[in-house]
């Protein structure tokens, strides 16, 4: 087997150069395409070195910069518009509302899971009509709850 030592010493000053960075510019993004291309070249056992690493770099800078001129000569228009998070926090709050205040809560998160009444009225030593009407009464307490 062949000692590989040197390009995994290549691949770590790549990557320690790229820890030590603080900004994100087209280098940063040529260094990712060179962490990734090394990486490719190590598992297939090609030989390389540093003047390929940094024709990589150049390449993924190269790249960075023409995927953003595109990006600024033809805006994105198809992506949805970012949704606004308000709506998901109330309904969390609403649920938890829910959770807190009804007691048969648990049984109606079974019920829509899927699990039979049957089979609920076996684990809470009941009959299925009496989980059907906690369940029906749950329901209607929790859309008075939400209304509110």
């Amino acid at each position: 087997m062949e000692d590989q030592s040197e390009d995994w010493a290549e691949f770590a000053r790549v990557q320690e150069e790229l820890k030590n960075s603080s900004t994100s510019n087209d280098r940063q993004w040529g260094l990712e395409y060179a962490l990734d291309k090394t990486l490719d070249d190590i598992v297939q056992k090609n030989s390389f070195d540093r003047t390929d690493t940094e024709r990589r770099i150049q390449t993924g800078a190269r790249k960075n910069r023409h995927r953003k001129r595109l990006l600024r000569l033809n805006p994105v228009t198809w992506l949805p518009h970012t949704c606004d998070p308000s709506s998901m926090l109330d309904a969390r709050s609403q649920l938890q509302a829910l959770k807190s205040s009804l007691a048969d809560y648990n049984l109606l998160e079974k019920v829509a899971a899927g699990d039979s009444y049957a089979e609920l009225a076996e684990v809470e030593h009941a009959t299925p009509a009496s989980l059907r009407k906690r369940a029906s009464r749950a329901r209607k307490r929790s859309k008075a709850l939400l209304v509110d």
